[in-house]
C-alpha cells in the first residue's frame, strides 16, 4: 500500500494520499513524438485514466485516434492545425478538442506549445497515421 508522500512510480515526485498524483513539469520525461517533443506530465502507468502532456509541435504527423479524444490547451505560439478536411486558427488561450477519428496535423516552424489532456490514456492501437513518416514508438508513448 502506499503511503502518503511516497514517491510510486521512478520520477513520480509524490503521492500525497490515496488517489492522489503530483508530479513537476520539471521532472517528467520529454520524448520525441509524431507531433514534437511530449513532456509526459503521467502515463497510463501512474494510473490515471487519462495523460496529460505537454507538447511543443512543430510538423506534427498527420494522424488519428479511434477511441482517443483530446482537449488541447494552447499555451504558446500561434498555428493553424488541421482537423479533417478543416483548418482552425489557434492562438494562447484557447481550447480545441479533437474527438476520436478526428484526422489532424499541425505544421508551424516557430512551433505551439499545448497542454494535451488525452482520454482514454495513449494506446499504441488506437493511433493511425496518414503516412509513412509515422516514427518508431516507444511502449509507452503518450
Amino acid at each position: 500500500m502506499d503511503t502518503p508522500g511516497s514517491a510510486t512510480a521512478p520520477g513520480l515526485t509524490a503521492r500525497p494520499g490515496p488517489g492522489d498524483l503530483v508530479r513537476p513539469r520539471a521532472e517528467a520525461p520529454t520524448v520525441p513524438r509524431p507531433c514534437g517533443q511530449g513532456t509526459r506530465l503521467f502515463t497510463s502507468e501512474d494510473g490515471p485514466p487519462a495523460n496529460p502532456h505537454v507538447t511543443f509541435i512543430t510538423d506534427s504527423v498527420g494522424h488519428d485516434h479511434a477511441r482517443r479524444a483530446g482537449m488541447y490547451s494552447i499555451l504558446e505560439g500561434t498555428g493553424e492545425p488541421g482537423l479533417n478536411d478543416n483548418v482552425v486558427a489557434v492562438e494562447p488561450g484557447m481550447l480545441a478538442v479533437i474527438e476520436p477519428d478526428t484526422a489532424h496535423r499541425l505544421r508551424r516552424e516557430q512551433g505551439v506549445r499545448t497542454l494535451v489532456l488525452g482520454k482514454p490514456a495513449w494506446h499504441p492501437d488506437d493511433e493511425s497515421f496518414d503516412d509513412d513518416r509515422a516514427p518508431a514508438r516507444s511502449p509507452d508513448a503518450s
